[in-house]
C-alpha cells in the first residue's frame, strides 16, 4: 500500500492518465522536498512492479515517473 500522507505529499491534480503530485505543499517542509518525492516515487515503482492484474495476470503494468525538483 502506498503511503502518501506519511511523507506529507499530497495529490495536486490528475490530468488523463498523469497523477501529479507536490511535496511541501501546503506547508513548507524545508529541503526535505526532493527526498519525500523521490522516496514516493520508488515506491511507486515497487508497489507496479509486484502489482498483479487478475483479468491479465501475465502483463506487467509500465509507468513513467517524472521528478521536478524546482532548482
Amino acid at each position: 500500500m502506498l503511503r502518501m500522507e506519511c511523507l506529507s505529499i499530497p495529490q495536486v491534480e490528475t490530468i488523463g492518465d498523469a497523477y501529479l503530485v507536490a511535496s511541501g505543499l501546503p506547508t513548507r517542509n524545508g529541503d526535505r522536498h526532493a527526498f519525500e518525492i523521490a522516496s514516493f516515487s520508488l515506491q511507486i515503482l515497487e508497489f507496479v512492479e509486484l502489482y498483479e492484474i487478475p483479468e491479465y495476470p501475465q502483463t506487467q503494468l509500465r509507468i513513467r515517473v517524472g521528478i521536478h525538483t524546482g532548482l
